[in-house]
């Protein structure tokens, strides 16, 4: 190994590192490109539309053979010109196009991952070449070094399927209390999506028919609260006070209502929160500066309170990556 390190001046020696840990001691120190590199990333991000179990256009990805041969739209690739490859063409349109691959609502290829394959593509792609023979420059050793290893990549997988899990588990445990409060609150209460176990509220069809005593209705849920909409609402202090259980909230909009700087109090201990609308509420300057460890915060509106330009500034020095909507 010591060896190949310092005798390919094409690699470097991080990349090198990272490619022969690459699956946790299974690639080889020069791995072939194809099957080591380039096939890893069609099975990650291709092969769910393009593989064994499905196959969109005719089109399978996960065989060399059947990568090259295309489907009903022609050649999967031509060696030497990856300008002329249809995969590449797919890949190039603007995500929200209709033939962009991966589809817009599938995970997408990172930047390097591009690179990688188009590189591999203008190179020959050749399924047998290895990495040295390849000669690759500076720009293709930076996209290397980000390739995930295969087990960090396990872990991120298992990760994922135990968020998953945990999600299925939460769901389960809310259905109860979801099915008894959508009888009262059938329009405004719902969970985020058929496969998370959060939970989203909006009052918008309610309005000044929405209080405090309505707010408490939602204790049940509260902690599987990722989004709640209680914009132009009865809802004051007293209700805000309940928020303190809704740690999974992200999302949380109180504009128009009765809540004052107490209510920020009890917000600012909101782990998660990310956009907070206080617009045509009493929150002053001492208030919002409660907000000051709110780390997660993105955006934060507060056109018509009573919050001036001293009180912006003030926080934003607190939080510089916050944006402040303050209307027109």
């Amino acid at each position: 190994m010591k060896a190949f390190l310092t005798s390919h001046r094409g690699l470097t020696r991080s990349v090198l590192l990272v490619l022969a840990a690459g699956t946790s001691g299974a690639m080889a120190a020069d791995p072939v490109v194809y099957s080591e590199i380039i096939a890893p990333i069609f099975e990650q991000k291709c092969a769910a539309c393009h593989g064994t179990e499905k196959q969109k256009g005719k089109f399978r990805m996960d065989d060399y053979e059947l990568l090259v041969k295309g489907g009903k739209e022609g050649e999967g690739l031509v060696h030497g010109k990856s300008a002329e490859s249809n995969i590449i063409i797919r890949i190039d349109l603007p995500a929200d196009d209709d033939e962009h691959m991966p589809p817009e609502d599938k995970k997408q290829l990172e930047p390097h991952e591009v690179r990688l394959i188009k590189w591999w593509i203008d190179s020959g792609a050749s399924k047998d070449a290895k990495l040295a023979s390849l000669n690759p420059g500076d720009d293709i050793n930076a996209a290397l070094s980000k390739i995930v290893p295969a087990d960090a990549r396990k872990k991120q997988e298992a990760a994922s399927a135990g968020e998953a899990k945990e999600a299925a588990t939460k769901r389960e445990s809310l259905k109860g209390e979801m099915a008894r409060l959508r009888k009262e609150f059938p329009a405004a209460l719902n969970f985020e999506s058929q496969s998370t176990g959060g939970v989203v509220f909006t009052a918008a069809s309610l309005r000044k028919e929405f209080g405090d005593d309505d707010l408490a209705k939602l204790a049940p849920v509260m902690p599987g609260m990722v989004s709640l909409d209680l914009s132009a609402c009865k809802v004051t202090d007293k209700g805000a006070a309940m928020l303190k259980d809704a740690a999974e909230l992200k999302i949380l909009r109180l504009s128009e209502t009765g809540v004052t700087d107490a209510a920020v109090g009890v917000i600012a201990t909101l782990p998660k929160l990310e956009s907070l609308n206080l617009y045509g509420t009493q929150v002053t300057n001492a208030g919002i500066l409660k907000l000051a460890g709110r780390a997660n915060l993105k955006r934060l509106y507060l056109w018509q309170t009573k919050v001036d330009a001293a009180g912006i500034q003030a926080l934003k020095a607190k939080l510089p990556e916050c944006e402040i909507v303050m209307g027109m």
